[in-house]
Formats: structure tokens, sequence, C-alpha cells
């Protein structure tokens, strides 16, 4: 992938269904398995974090890097800024890990 402010939107979208599918592959096998479930709240209100959630963040992160290694990344599992960047990557892999 080109790192320059030229690439396209159909590039970005294209780039985006990759992500999904990698990320796909990385928690179907954990769909329905309670096992690794941590509340993450500190106190708060139940918060759950899965296995699912942190490895499908982690494929998701490896993907940008790779290919967009201008682009910053923050995560909802994993945090991370990188200020002055012109493109940010926000990432919740698995949004509402209750029903997962």
């Amino acid at each position: 992938m080109s790192n320059n402010k030229e690439t396209g939107f159909e590039a970005y979208l294209a780039f985006a269904h990759r992500l999904a599918d990698l990320s796909a592959a990385a928690v179907l096998p954990h769909f329905r398995n309670l096992s690794g479930v941590e509340d993450k709240s500190a106190g708060g209100a139940y918060d759950p974090v899965t296995a699912a959630d942190r490895q499908a963040e982690q494929v998701i992160r490896a993907e940008i890097e790779a290919n967009w290694p201008d682009h910053d990344v923050r995560g909802e599992e994993f945090g991370g800024a990188s200020p002055g960047r012109d493109y940010c990557w926000l990432v919740d892999p698995i949004d509402g890990t209750r029903p997962f």
C-alpha cells in the first residue's frame, strides 16, 4: 500500500475490508467461548474484555502498522497515541463484547 496522502477512498475501503477479514479469522475461534473473560472496569460497571478482543486488535494494529507506518492507531484494549500524525485509526474490534 502506498503511504502517500493521495490514496483514494476506495483503497482505504478495500484495506478496511481486509482488516475485517483478518480480525474475523482471529475472533471466530473464540465465538461463544467464555474462557479468559476479564473485567477491566476497575470497580465501575462491568466491562468485559476477552482474548478475542485483544487478538482482533493486535491483528488489526499489526496490519495497519505494516501498511501505513505513518498513521496513528488507537485501540480500546491497547491505547496508543502518536500526536502530529495526519491519519488516525480508531480500533474497537468487538463493540459490545457481552453478547459475543
